[in-house]
């Protein structure tokens, strides 16, 4: 699987972005948080700190994957943007549709099988 680089200009000096074009695939939420996980230490982010925007990031792509209803062989867009002392992850999917916010149940969450 490989993801793509759109270069990206910053807006000011203070301003940091990457931008990845990913597969709308099973691997892609894996392949996301690496890229993330190489992004955040190339801006010396890490630790506890970079926890959140990985387990963000994928929460992102995974329901992207598993809910949008996607055209054959369009791509996730995954964008990540640092400035001000802050970090912005952004996932975007072809899907033209809204999605409708739900209440989140004890029943709603996935079961996760232990081995």
């Amino acid at each position: 699987m490989s993801a793509h680089t759109v270069p990206a200009q910053p807006a000011s000096p203070d301003m940091s972005e990457a931008q990845w074009w990913l597969p709308h695939g099973p691997r892609s939420a894996g392949r996301a948080r690496a890229l993330l996980r190489t992004q955040l230490s190339d801006w010396k982010i890490d630790g506890e700190v970079a926890d959140t925007p990985e387990l963000l990031l994928s929460e992102l792509v995974s329901n992207s994957i598993r809910h949008a209803q996607t055209p054959v062989g369009r791509e996730i867009g995954v964008r990540f943007a640092r400035y001000h002392g802050r970090l912005r992850v952004e996932v975007a999917d072809a899907n033209s549709s809204r999605s409708a916010p739900r209440q989140a149940t004890a029943e709603g969450e996935r079961a996760v099988a232990s081995p």
